[in-house]
């Protein structure tokens, strides 16, 4: 199923629910109150409402069309967010245009730092940069959504850990993050402001047929600024999997219901990789629209505020 959350335009209210058709559903209202008005809550039991929301709800004509509701983010607010790097390309191409090459320490398991977990975006909510910030760029991710507590998680285990997957674009204010990585403690003030993900939470069962026997989905990725492609790529070209990713947060630490964990840029996924003159490049700037899709889990539309 696609599950979203919504803020309906003229009401003001917020409600969870899944897409339905050209529409929405809004779970809690079709209920009559047996089911979460939010996401967190529907993830957290998730073991005991999906399969009555496929036994008795599934089929519940939309109870709000597209051009009723604003889409937020799909999890508004998880209790944790982790990011990292898994995709290879992307550090690779980084080490090119910077002139250094790809840090032994990348080989020895997917590294990773905690974001902002209470500044997520949906698509209807235009992103704002931090007003010091001149050097504003994109990066294309896929988003991990816990679905069941669990610590120790081996990589096997993992996909009966995992809820659902979602499109994610971590915005990033590249001039702050340097400031920030002059230091060994992460990029965590250029990347406080926003991260964007949507346009909804695809259920991992809806993607099973797609996930090979090395933990790698084959899902088709690509990346638009203003209408022009800036990348191609597949989720299954990526280096560590979203098992080995579960596995080192899991490891001593409980994971829970809700948390979010990102993929990490794919190759070309942002403007930080493509150049090395800082200056010269093609920042993003106040207008500009950025487009995410990956197959099955439909595209994510995004405009920059400023």
């Amino acid at each position: 199923m696609k599950f979203v959350t919504c803020r309906e335009k003229k009401s003001g209210k917020v409600f969870a629910g899944w897409l339905a058709g050209e529409g929405v559903v809004d779970m809690a209202a079709v209920s009559g109150g047996a089911l979460p008005d939010n996401m967190l809550e529907l993830i957290r039991q998730n073991d005991i409402y999906l399969p009555t929301i496929r036994e008795r709800y599934a089929q519940t004509p939309a109870t709000h069309t597209m051009e009723e509701v604003d889409l937020l983010a799909p999890i508004p607010n998880p209790p944790s967010f982790r990011d990292s790097m898994c995709f290879k390309e992307h550090c690779e191409n980084i080490g090119v245009t910077k002139g250094k090459g790809i840090q032994p320490a990348y080989f020895n398991r997917p590294i990773f730092y905690f974001s902002n977990h209470n500044t997520l975006l949906g698509p209807s909510q235009p992103v704002t940069f931090p007003k010091s910030c001149r050097y504003k760029d994109y990066e294309f991710e896929i988003g991990i959504v816990i679905g069941k507590p669990g610590r120790d998680i081996t990589p096997e285990e993992s996909q009966a850990y995992i809820f659902g997957y979602t499109i994610l674009c971590d915005w990033s204010a590249r001039d702050l993050q340097m400031v920030d990585q002059q230091m060994p403690l992460g990029p965590h003030k250029g990347k406080d402001f926003a991260t964007t993900i949507g346009p909804c939470i695809v259920t991992a069962d809806e993607v099973a047929d797609r996930l090979g026997s090395d933990g790698r989905h084959d899902l088709k990725m690509e990346g638009r600024r203003n209408g022009e492609v800036f990348t191609v790529g597949n989720f299954k070209d990526i280096y560590w999997t979203p098992g080995d990713l579960i596995a080192v947060a899991s490891a001593d630490v409980d994971l829970y219901p809700g948390d979010l964990l990102g993929s990490g840029t794919i190759g070309k996924g942002s403007l930080y990789e493509l150049s090395g003159e800082y200056e010269s490049t093609d920042w993003l700037k106040a207008g500009d629209t950025v487009t995410l899709e990956v197959e099955k889990l439909g595209r994510l539309d995004m405009t920059v505020r400023g």
